[in-house]
């Protein structure tokens, strides 16, 4: 049985997460990966709101700050 850092690990690994996002989910806890339940779903909810930021959608956060 893996640990719940390693599902983590792997789940970030299928989103197919680059570094930089990486780092940037990781900085909150210390650049480790959330060692609870309740950090893994403030990380879980930090990757949806970057998601919304970063969707390919006209008139999004990302397309309004690219002018």
């Amino acid at each position: 049985m893996m640990s719940t850092e390693a599902y983590e690990f792997l789940l970030l690994r299928i989103m197919k997460t680059n570094t930089h996002t990486f780092n940037l989910l990781l900085q909150p806890f210390g650049g480790r990966l959330p060692s609870t339940k309740m950090k893994f779903m403030a990380m879980m909810a930090h990757v949806r709101r970057l998601g919304h930021i970063t969707e390919h959608h006209p008139g999004n956060l990302a397309t309004a700050l690219a002018g």
